[in-house]
């Protein structure tokens, strides 16, 4: 009933998974997967990513930034730009900026570690 209702098919499994954790493990796994979880979140978040892009591997060449003075002013300083390249290395700079802040949620893709 609210911003982001859950499909009754899937209600079950979720509320199993908020109450006891997911796994990504699919033999012998005594937890549920996680994978009907993510898949709710990709449906219904905005996912951070460049435009037309699916994979994950594309994903995971972004390197998100949270800077304050750039999310308020569009602005990136010298000094901060320094400080992002050597903190982003190879990885494509994209910066939070007030459209991501504005989606009323937001999934980081993050379950493989190369994306964190």
């Amino acid at each position: 009933d609210g911003m982001y209702p859950i499909p009754l098919g899937i209600q079950e499994q979720l509320n199993l998974i908020a109450k006891e954790g997911c796994t990504m493990k699919t033999n012998g796994a005594t937890l549920p997967s996680c994978q009907v979880w993510y898949t709710y979140l990709r449906n219904a978040a905005t996912i951070i990513q460049k435009k037309d892009q699916h994979s994950e591997r594309e994903f995971m060449d972004l390197c998100l930034v949270m800077d304050r003075d750039h999310l308020d002013s569009g602005i990136v300083m010298e000094d901060v730009k320094e400080k992002v390249k050597e903190f982003c290395g190879e990885r494509q700079p994209t910066y939070f900026n007030k459209t991501m802040q504005s989606a009323p949620m937001v999934h980081f893709a993050s379950s493989k570690i190369d994306s964190r």
